[in-house]
């Protein structure tokens, strides 16, 4: 009975400590990102700061489109014409390593750079 219990706190601890850890790097260790690249199909379209609001209209009637609008330091697709429309239902990102794909239009949009040195998986 004793050993059980001591294997169930020993458990419970090492969940605890990797909630901590999972938490600590998708709230503390993720910075608001600086710009946004957007790729489509395959190569870089745009990179924009998130700091400026505008809005950039990717492709066209013919070949397909996304309406893409950077608002109050975050982007997000508005509009698209691809038939499932998960890069819309994606909502706003900011923040570093955060991205929207639109896959039948080949676009990608990523949040790059936040003014810190990024924290690398392997040296912290």
């Amino acid at each position: 009975m004793n050993k059980r219990k001591n294997t169930v706190i020993f458990v419970s601890v090492v969940l605890v400590i990797a909630f901590a850890g999972i938490l600590a790097q998708e709230t503390l260790l993720k910075e608001e990102g600086g710009y946004a690249v957007i790729s489509s199909g395959g190569e870089e379209a745009a990179r924009l700061p998130l700091s400026e609001n505008t809005e950039l209209v990717i492709g066209d009637e013919e070949q397909g489109y996304n309406r893409i609008v950077v608002e109050d330091g975050a982007i997000s697709v508005t509009e698209a014409d691809c038939p499932d429309k998960v890069c819309v239902r994606e909502g706003k990102i900011s923040r570093t390593g955060e991205f929207i794909a639109c896959l039948p239009h080949e676009l990608i949009i990523t949040i790059e750079g936040g003014g810190g040195e990024t924290i690398d998986a392997f040296a912290r």
